[in-house]
């Protein structure tokens, strides 16, 4: 059985200790990393996005943001609001725009298109 030498623990190992490729270009050829390694290396980036994640929600403007449009989204589920088309061009397809986001339950409705364009008209005041 050939072996191949880890890039990070330096030890060289049996080729089964090691992940192989299913698509792409490398498909069947094995990585450079040994499972163990691979599989540290890839918790350690899963907790730093997850650092990064937790810190961008745990900005005040953002959570106000991400509460809102969880507080809407729990309205409509239960019923209190009912989804409507938008107001521009009764399309089916609408968001819920928030203009006050410590009022997440008066929206507009409009569509994607209309939405973008609203905001393209309407930009955020800096400060």
């Amino acid at each position: 059985m050939s072996k191949r030498t880890c890039h990070i623990c330096k030890q060289e190992k049996p080729l089964t200790e090691f992940y192989r490729f299913k698509s792409g270009r490398k498909k069947g050829d094995y990585g450079s990393y040994c499972r163990e390694c691979d599989n540290s290396r890839k918790r350690g980036q899963e907790k730093e996005r997850w650092r990064k994640r937790v810190g961008f929600y745990k900005r005040p403007k953002i959570k106000k943001h991400t509460n809102a449009k969880v507080k809407l989204q729990i309205a409509i589920q239960k019923g209190q609001i009912i989804q409507c088309k938008c107001g521009i061009c009764n399309s089916i397809n609408a968001e819920g725009h928030h203009p006050d986001y410590n009022k997440p339950l008066e929206v507009i409705w409009l569509c994607g298109k209309h939405h973008r364009e609203w905001h393209r008209n309407h930009p955020k005041p800096k400060g």
